[in-house]
C-alpha cells in the first residue's frame, strides 16, 4: 500500500510469496510495513548498519549512537537536522533517501521518517492523513485509528489486525501498532511514522509509552539549526 505519489505496492503479491514460507513473526516483521499506509518508495541513496558500534555517514551527514543500558538509540542528521531516539538494538539497518529521508528495520520495529513543503499544521496533517487511511480498501485490517495527544503533541496511532492484513491464520492474534507525528519547520513539515508488530504473547506486555514518548519528545526537526535561517 503506498502513500499518495508513490508507486503503488500490491500486499497480496508479499503474501503470496510469505504464505509458501512462513517463517517467525520476527523475521517477517518488515513485511507488515506494506500493510500500514507508510510503504514510501525511497529514492536511491544510503544503506547504512548498526552493530553496537557508533556510525557515521560524512555523505549524508549522520551519526547512529547507541546507550544500551538506556536502551536507546540516538539518530541525527546535520543535513536535514532531524534527530530520532528510537528502541536500541544492534540490528538495525537504515536506507536513506529523497524525499523519504530515512527507512529503518529492526526486527518488530519500522520506521520512516519524510519531509515536504506544507501550510498545515502538525494536527491537520495528521488529520488528512487520518482520513488518506481510512478510505475504503486502503488499509486492510484496520482496527482502530485516532489522533491522541501524548505530551502536548498530536500522535496518530491506529492498529492494524494482522490475520485480515495478510489473510493468513498463520498471523492468527498479530496486530501492528502505528504511530505517527509531525513536526513543522517553516513551510516543511516532517512526518515520523514507528510502527510495531506485536505477538499474541506480547498483547499484555507491550509498552506502548514507550513509543509515545520516542515519536513526541524523542523526535526534533531543529538539530544543530539556524534559527535565523527559518524558511
Amino acid at each position: 500500500m503506498s502513500k499518495p505519489g508513490t508507486m503503488p505496492l500490491t500486499v497480496e503479491y508479499f503474501f503470496i510469496a510469505l504464505n509458501a514460507m512462513i517463517r517467525p513473526i520476527k523475521t517477517v516483521a518488515v513485511v507488515f510495513i506494506f500493510l500500514c499506509g507508510m510503504a514510501l518508495t525511497a529514492a536511491a541513496g544510503e544503506k547504512l548498519s548498526f552493530k553496537g558500534k557508533m556510525v557515521q555517514s560524512d555523505r549524508e551527514g549522520i551519526t547512529i549512537m547507541g546507550e544500551k543500558d538506556d536502551g536507546l538509540l540516538i539518530v541525527t542528521n546535520l543535513k536535514y537536522h532531524y534527530a530520532l531516539m528510537l528502541p536500541y538494538a544492534e540490528d538495525w539497518v537504515f536506507t536513506t533517501g529523497n524525499p523519504e529521508l530515512l527507512k529503518g528495520n529492526a526486527g518488530l520495529v519500522n520506521l520512516t521518517l519524510w519531509v515536504k513543503k506544507s501550510g498545515k499544521t502538525p494536527t491537520q496533517y495528521l488529520e488528512t492523513h487520518k482520513k488518506w487511511l481510512m478510505e475504503p480498501g486502503r488499509t486492510k485490517g484496520l482496527e482502530t485509528i485516532e489522533i491522541i495527544t501524548h505530551k502536548n503533541q498530536p500522535v496518530l496511532r491506529d492498529i492494524v489486525d494482522g490475520e485480515k492484513a495478510a489473510g493468513s491464520g498463520n498471523f492468527r492474534g498479530v496486530k501492528i501498532v502505528n504511530f505517527f507525528s509531525a513536526k513543522k519547520w517553516g513551510k516543511y513539515i516532517y512526518v515520523l511514522h514507528l510502527s510495531r508488530v506485536v505477538p499474541p504473547e506480547e498483547k499484555k506486555s507491550f509498552d506502548e509509552k514507550k513509543f509515545l514518548n520516542m515519536i513526541t519528545a524523542g523526535f526534533h526537526v531543529d538539530f544543530m539549526r539556524d534559527e535565523g535561517k527559518k524558511e
